[in-house]
C-alpha cells in the first residue's frame, strides 16, 4: 500500500472495492492490536505496545516518501512534549532523527489504548500551536487522535465535543484536527471541517459545512477514514508531497454518490448543543498546498465550440458601492496534460478538447479560457452563484484576467463549468486585472472587487 494512493480496479470491479475492502479490514489490525495490548496487566506496557502496533500499521498507510515514528517536539524556549506519532518527510537530516523541530513535522499524532481525557489532548494541542506560532511554519498542523475504546455512551457527541475543544479559536496556531475511535461496539470518526481543512463535508445542496462531522464505521470504516485524512493532511500542508491525488479523489468522490452521500452528525462551529443528520460527499484537497495557488491537479478546460475564444465586452453586471461580486478562480502553474470530453448537451462540441491547465505568463485566450472554466465542484443553481457575470482568473496571489460567464454547464462527473467569453473591455480589465487577492485551497469562490 505505501507509496500508491489505490490501485487501479480491473474492469467490472466496484469502484469502492478498495476503500471498502482493503482499507476496512485495516480496522482488524487495529483491533487485534488493542485486544493484544488489553492482555497486559501493567497500563504502561499496555499503552507502549498499543503505541508500536499502531505505528506499524500508519507506517503502511504512508506515501513512499515519509515516514512515522515518535519523536520529542523540541522547536526550543520552554516548550517541550513527546509525541506518539510524527510523520515527516523521509529526507529530514540526522541531526532531527530524535529532536523534531515543529517545522518539520508534516503531522502529529496521540495515540491512546482508552480515550477519556479532554483535557490531556488540549494540553499536546497547545502545545503544538504555541510551537508552530514561534516557528517559521507556514501552515496549520494536522493533529489526529487514534484512541482504542471509549467509556462513554453518546460516542459520537463525545467525539464531536473534544474536537470542538480542543480545536477552538484560542489557540496561537490553526490545527487541523481529527479522531478515529476503534471501539469494538462504536467505531467512528469525528473531524473538523471548513472551507479551509484537508477533508471538506459538501451538503447535497452545495453548502460547505464548517464545525465537527462523525461518521460512524458503518458509512466509512475508521481505518479508510483515517487513511483518507493523513493522505489529504500531507497533500493539504506539505508543498513538496510529490503525490498524485487525481485518483483517490475520484474514488471517494464515487463512494460518496452512493445512495445520495454519506450520512454524518454535524455539530455546527459555535453550538455546543446541536447534531444534526446530514448527508455529505466528502471532497478531499484540490490544491497544492493551503498556500500556494492551489489549482487541482485534475481541472480542465474546453474552448469554444468553434475553438476560437471570442471577446466579450463589459457593461451589464450589477456593483455594490463600487465593487463588483465575481467568480474567483485561482489557477496554479501550467501543466502540459491533453484532454476531451462531450460538451454537446450544453451547446459545445462533442470532442471538446484542451492541450493543458493552469496558468503561464503571456498565455493565449485559449488556453487562458480552456484553464478557467471546467470543471469545478460547486452548486450554479445555489445562491451563492446566482447572478455572477464574470469570473477573475488568479495565479500567485494576483488577479490575471477576466471572463465573462454566459451560461452554467454540467455536470461532468459531479463537476460543473461554464461557457464564456474572454473579457478585453479596458475599462473592466483594469478594473479587475492586477489585483491582490487571498490565496486559497479552494480554487473556486466568489470575492467583491
Amino acid at each position: 500500500m505505501s507509496g500508491e494512493p489505490f490501485a487501479e480496479p480491473h474492469e467490472g470491479d466496484p469502484v469502492t472495492s478498495y476503500l471498502e475492502q482493503v482499507l476496512a479490514s485495516q480496522d482488524l489490525r487495529f483491533q487485534a492490536a488493542l485486544a493484544k495490548a488489553g492482555t497486559l496487566y501493567h497500563a504502561g506496557t499496555r499503552g507502549a505496545q498499543f503505541e508500536e502496533r499502531v505505528l506499524a500499521i500508519i507506517r503502511d498507510f504512508l506515501p513512499g516518501s515519509y515516514r512515522a515514528r515518535d519523536a520529542l517536539l523540541a522547536p526550543g524556549g520552554d516548550i517541550e512534549k513527546q509525541l506518539d506519532l510524527v510523520v515527516h518527510p523521509g529526507s529530514i537530516p540526522p541531526l532531527f532523527e530524535q529532536l523534531l523541530p515543529i517545522e518539520l513535522i508534516t503531522v502529529a499524532g496521540e495515540i491512546k489504548t482508552n480515550l477519556r481525557d479532554k483535557n490531556d489532548i488540549r494540553s499536546t494541542a497547545k502545545k503544538l500551536a504555541d510551537a508552530a506560532a514561534t516557528s517559521p511554519r507556514q501552515h496549520p498542523v494536522p493533529f489526529f487522535v487514534l484512541a482504542g475504546t471509549l467509556d462513554y455512551k453518546d460516542h459520537g457527541k463525545w467525539l464531536a465535543e473534544l474536537v470542538a475543544f480542543v480545536s477552538d479559536d484560542s489557540l496561537s496556531w490553526p490545527l487541523w484536527l481529527a479522531v478515529f475511535s476503534f471501539d469494538k461496539d462504536y467505531p467512528m470518526s469525528a473531524m473538523r471541517v471548513s472551507a479551509s481543512s484537508p477533508i471538506r463535508a459538501l451538503t447535497t445542496g452545495g453548502e460547505v459545512l464548517d464545525g465537527v462531522v462523525t461518521i460512524s464505521g458503518q458509512q466509512l470504516s475508521p481505518s479508510a477514514m483515517c487513511y483518507l485524512w493523513i493522505w489529504a493532511a500531507i497533500y493539504a500542508a506539505d508543498a513538496d508531497h510529490g503525490m498524485d491525488f487525481r485518483y483517490m479523489r475520484d474514488e471517494v468522490e464515487r463512494l460518496c454518490a452512493k445512495e445520495g452521500g454519506l450520512e454524518v452528525q454535524f455539530r455546527p462551529e459555535g453550538d455546543t448543543g446541536k447534531m444534526m443528520a446530514r448527508h455529505v460527499s466528502l471532497l478531499l484537497p484540490e490544491g497544492q498546498t493551503i498556500d500556494s495557488s492551489d489549482a487541482p491537479v485534475d481541472e480542465v478546460a474546453a474552448p469554444a465550440s468553434d475553438g476560437t475564444p471570442a471577446v466579450e465586452y463589459a457593461g451589464r453586471a450589477e456593483t455594490n458601492n463600487g465593487r463588483r461580486k465575481v467568480m474567483l478562480i485561482t489557477l496554479g502553474p501550467w501543466v502540459d496534460e491533453p484532454d476531451s470530453w462531450d460538451e454537446s448537451a450544453w451547446g459545445g462540441s462533442p470532442t471538446a478538447t484542451r492541450r493543458g491547465y493552469g496558468y503561464y505568463s503571456g498565455m493565449t485566450h485559449e488556453d487562458l479560457l480552456n484553464s478557467c472554466r471546467l470543471f469545478w465542484r460547486f452548486n450554479p443553481e445555489s445562491g451563492t452563484w446566482r447572478g455572477i457575470e464574470y469570473a477573475v482568473v488568479a495565479h500567485d496571489g494576483r488577479t490575471r484576467a477576466v471572463v465573462g460567464i454566459s451560461r452554467y454547464i454540467g455536470p461532468f462527473w459531479g463537476r460543473h463549468g461554464f461557457r464564456g467569453h474572454v473579457v478585453t473591455d479596458p475599462a473592466l480589465v483594469q478594473g479587475l486585472v492586477g489585483r491582490e487577492v487571498p490565496r486559497r485551497q479552494n480554487p473556486i469562490t466568489t470575492i467583491e472587487l
